[in-house]
């Protein structure tokens, strides 16, 4: 991987940001480091006040293919020089940008898909069918093959951006001492109101649909109230498997894993509970929010689709013995308080717990 650098500051951002990344893997994971190595070409910064390059005012960074989605990546980001924002801003570009390629890499690391041949160690996957429709993974997206002419559709584009966010700032909080003083940790992040640890002020374009991520993220737990930092700070991976109550191995958080490893994991997990094809509808709400106008109407809607998906996946688990009704009442408990929680982020009065449903 070769950085051109603009200036030695940052250099040093780049190279911390990417072994904090490295981290949220667990210490020392071999396969995203080749996977990495293999996949990533160059991580170039440019003087603030640059444009270009697909590098503008409103999008300070672009993680591109270097020939189609079966080849090496270029990240290109906006570096401290001429910078008339804060630092803590510049060092979440550069770690927002970085996640991109980590996922990529990720995939090819741990996604769960037939491969079909190599070109320079990038593996290329036989495209997996959803409700019928060719579809691929790219960088955390899934895209939709044309077969009318009218062009690739790509689904979870919203949740693409919202969590490089998400995973950029758990990589800084996580390590840095800063936030420990201040008992600031991974969980924080993954589990409370922005203005919880947002001690910088950092904002991009996508942080309006923050709340809703880190609900889907409760949504979609294996384990009540699991401690994320505390699994980092033992060397372990977020994206990793834990075993239940009842000794069933699963992962620690479908979302989380499908996110960074492989998002058609996560649509098919959806579609298992609320119909074949419903993830990529569901999407298409979701990608409403990622701005700062997010109507109310489509929170309830994407609140209410996930509050069903949780109370019916739960019960899935607990009647396939994959753990007790004790755990899985657990992780609906922990989704209703994050649920109140984001629905104050918004503005809103609390919904009908499920409990009195």
């Amino acid at each position: 991987m070769k950085i051109n650098a603009n200036v030695e500051k940052d250099k040093i951002e780049i190279i911390r940001a990417y072994t904090d990344i490295l981290k949220l893997f667990g210490e020392g994971n071999k396969r995203i480091i080749n996977a990495l190595n293999n996949r990533i070409s160059s991580i170039t910064t440019y003087p603030f006040d640059y444009e270009g390059n697909g590098i503008t005012g409103k999008e300070p960074g672009k993680t591109g293919y270097e020939n189609g989605i079966n080849s090496k990546i270029n990240v290109r980001v906006k570096g401290y020089e001429h910078s008339s924002i804060s630092d803590a801003q510049i060092s979440h570009y550069i770690r927002h940008e970085l996640i991109h390629a980590f996922t990529a890499a990720a995939y090819d690391a741990f996604g769960n898909h037939k491969v079909v041949g190599h070109k320079d160690n990038i593996p290329f996957y036989n495209n997996t069918i959803i409700n019928g429709k060719e579809c691929q993974a790219v960088d955390g997206s899934i895209y939709e093959k044309d077969i009318v002419g009218t062009g690739n559709k790509i689904h979870n584009g919203g949740y693409c951006e919202s969590m490089a966010d998400i995973l950029a700032i758990c990589s800084k909080v996580a390590f840095d001492e800063t936030f420990k003083a201040l008992g600031i940790s991974i969980d924080t992040v993954m589990k409370k109101s922005v203005s919880k640890w947002n001690i910088n002020n950092i904002t991009t374009g996508y942080f309006s649909s923050i709340p809703l991520s880190r609900l889907t993220i409760a949504a979609f737990s294996n384990f009540p109230n699991v401690n994320y930092q505390y699994i980092l700070d033992n060397g372990g991976s977020i994206f990793s498997t834990t075993t239940t109550d009842k000794g069933a191995v699963v992962k620690i958080n479908d979302f989380l894993y499908g996110m960074m490893n492989d998002p058609i994991y996560i649509a098919k997990e959806f579609d298992k509970i609320i119909g074949e094809g419903k993830y990529f509808e569901f999407c298409s709400y979701v990608d409403m929010c990622v701005n700062n106008q997010v109507p109310q109407q489509v929170i309830v809607g994407i609140i209410n689709i996930l509050t069903k998906f949780v109370i019916q996946n739960t019960n899935v688990k607990v009647k396939n013995g994959t753990y007790t009704r004790e755990w899985g009442d657990k992780i609906i408990e922990e989704f209703e308080s994050i649920k109140n929680d984001v629905l104050k982020d918004y503005g809103m009065p609390e919904l009908e717990s499920f409990k009195n449903r």
